[in-house]
């Protein structure tokens, strides 16, 4: 096979004149024209007729490297064509949406969180697996749900209904805007009640227009859990605080009291613990009798990291002393 006629957009995609190619073979040309599958496309059009497309491949020789596309045909003339574009542009960007898919992907599969996918109608179309542990489902069940299937039992922490308007998809789909920390609780199908945090943004279409939206999800129950308790704990520790027969204080190192509790207050002849702690502006000069005793606190303070049994006398509002 040799070249009768090479036109300019050829000679731009292989950077060689036309002189340089015209009564040469084929394969002196482009040494790789075999291995790249093409020779044998020429030879069967010639024998046939037949058109034929030789699909996106990479042709390679010691002067050329990138991805063609061919098309040949055979001529009245008994000559054949060959039609063919510089594919390597395509397919290299090709090749970097791919390496980035597949690194969303694995971001998407190793994530923490639960990632799902909701369409435009609200039904979930994806889930991660880290969305099956959160919401006790397999991916197969959560993607056959709705965002607002009843079977989720959706209802805030306290168990009462949750509006829907007020759902993560209504509130993307309604403002085209991501939505941050929105909280209510669904129920497991065993029955187990779990408390979700949900972060979630817009998808757009190419024209676009909101087309639906992918959230993450995070399973804050131990945290919700915790959180209960340590406010437990504190209404507590204030009930103690507020009814104990016992003075309780805190105080600054520099001598200014910061809280006070009530028995306290009424120990030393106060109106009231903010009486006290607006009043008291030295507590060593105020409250100790001997203001050594201060010092002495503070030692042992220090040098134990608590005080245990210390006996002083202190000075009341009125001036007398316990």
């Amino acid at each position: 096979f040799l070249f009768v006629d090479f036109n300019e957009a050829a000679e731009r995609i292989e950077n060689i004149r036309k002189e340089a190619v015209l009564g040469r073979r084929v394969t002196d040309v482009f040494p790789g024209v075999k291995e790249f599958g093409l020779l044998d496309v020429y030879r069967r059009v010639w024998k046939t007729g037949r058109s034929e497309h030789h699909p996106v491949s990479m042709y390679k020789d010691e002067r050329i490297v990138g991805w063609r596309q061919n098309f040949v045909h055979k001529l009245p003339s008994e000559e054949i064509v060959c039609i063919y574009s510089d594919e390597t542009r395509r397919k290299q960007t090709e090749e970097v949406l791919q390496q980035e898919r597949d690194l969303l992907r694995r971001v998407i599969q190793t994530s923490p969180a639960g990632i799902t996918i909701v369409n435009h109608e609200g039904q979930i179309t994806f889930a991660n697996s880290q969305a099956e542990k959160v919401l006790g489902l397999a991916k197969k069940d959560i993607t056959q749900r709705t965002y607002n299937q009843p079977d989720w039992h959706i209802t805030d922490y306290d168990g009462n209904p949750f509006p829907d308007e007020k759902l993560p998809f209504n509130l993307v789909m309604a403002t085209g805007q991501p939505v941050h920390d929105v909280r209510h609780a669904i129920e497991w199908p065993v029955g187990r009640r779990i408390f979700l945090s949900i972060n979630a943004a817009p998808l757009f279409a190419q024209a676009g227009e909101v087309s639906g939206m992918v959230a993450t999800i995070e399973d804050i129950t131990d945290l919700k859990q915790a959180e209960e308790a340590l406010r437990e704990s504190e209404e507590n520790y204030r009930r103690i605080y507020e009814n104990s027969v016992v003075g309780f204080f805190q105080s600054t190192t520099e001598g200014r009291f910061l809280h006070v509790n009530p028995a306290l207050a009424k120990m030393l002849h106060y109106e009231s613990p903010e009486d006290l702690v607006s009043s008291v502006h030295d507590i060593a000069s105020q409250t100790y009798a001997d203001p050594r005793d201060r010092s002495r606190y503070h030692e042992a303070l220090k040098a134990n990291g608590y005080v245990e049994d210390f006996q002083f006398k202190v000075r009341c509002k009125d001036g007398s002393e316990v």
